[in-house]
C-alpha cells in the first residue's frame, strides 16, 4: 500500500525507482572495490598500526556510502541529518577524550 492510500504505485514512483537502480550499481561497484582495496591492503603486509588505520578509513567509506545510498539518507529530511550528525559528533569529541588515557594502559596485544 502506498503512502497516500492506494495500492499502485504512480509513475513516478515507477520512473524514480528505475533511475536508483543505476545508482545503486555504481555505489555497489564502489563497496566492491574497496573491498577489493581492504583486501589488498592485507597483503601488503604493512606494520600493524598503518593497517588497521587504513582500514578503518575504507571502512568508514563503505559505511558512509551504505548510509548515504542503500539507506536513502542522502533523501532524509534536514532535521534527521542534523540529529545524526549530532550524535556522530559526540561520539567523536568522546572517541577523542579517551585516546590520551588509551595510551597510559598496556594492552596484551
Amino acid at each position: 500500500m502506498m503512502a497516500d492510500g492506494r495500492l499502485e504505485p504512480k509513475m513516478k514512483d515507477i520512473k524514480e525507482s528505475h533511475s536508483m537502480v543505476g545508482i545503486y550499481l555504481v555505489v555497489f561497484g564502489c563497496l566492491t572495490l574497496l573491498t577489493g582495496l581492504t583486501v589488498g591492503i592485507a597483503y601488503l603486509h604493512l606494520e600493524r598500526t598503518a593497517a588497521v588505520m587504513a582500514a578503518v578509513f575504507i571502512a568508514g567509506l563503505k559505511a558512509t556510502l551504505i548510509t548515504l545510498f542503500f539507506m536513502h539518507f542522502k533523501f532524509e529530511k534536514k532535521i534527521i541529518q542534523v540529529t545524526l550528525y549530532t550524535a556522530l559528533l559526540l561520539i567523536l569529541v568522546l572517541l577523542f577524550i579517551l585516546l590520551p588515557d588509551l595510551g597510559t594502559h598496556r594492552l596484551g596485544l
